[in-house]
């Protein structure tokens, strides 16, 4: 992992992977006022990439919804040179959706299991391991609280 101080981005490695095909109907769901349609100014391409880091990483991303016992957050981030979204959800926080304007795999020529890199901004990455757990219940309270009323 390196920091660059000038743009105070985080280089984080991992791999291409193949996933379940289920990121087109996903992005093809998505409304002109989702948060990931506003992160990248427009609609999507129908597809994710899915990226699996190198090492676990504790990133602190906006908050974006919640289904059964998963929690999904969005970070921007950039990967190739190309503003990205990325999409993670608490139980598997390695394991990393990325969301762009462009098919990246086909623009890039990606392959399975080959080592890339994704930049976040350094703001996006958790600096303390203990407060992460404090973060996700203090969010499941806040959730609760909201189902309640």
């Amino acid at each position: 992992m390196k920091t660059s101080r000038a743009h105070s981005k985080v280089s984080l490695s991992g791999h291409v992977r193949s996933g379940k095909g289920l990121g087109s109907s996903f992005i093809r769901s998505l409304n002109t006022n989702d948060p990931i349609v506003n992160k990248l100014g427009s609609k999507p391409y129908p597809g994710t990439l899915y990226f699996e880091l190198a090492k676990p990483v504790n990133l602190l991303g906006e908050y974006y919804n919640r289904s059964n016992s998963n929690i999904t957050f969005l970070v921007t981030a950039e990967f190739q040179g190309i503003d990205v979204v990325v999409k993670w959800t608490n139980r598997f926080p390695q394991n990393l959706q990325i969301v762009s304007n462009v098919n990246l795999r086909e623009t890039f020529n990606l392959k399975d299991n080959q080592k890339y890199v994704i930049r976040i901004d350094s703001k996006s990455l958790k600096k303390n391991n203990s407060r992460v757990y404090f973060d996700f219940f203090r969010l499941a309270i806040r959730l609760w609280l909201m189902k309640r009323c």
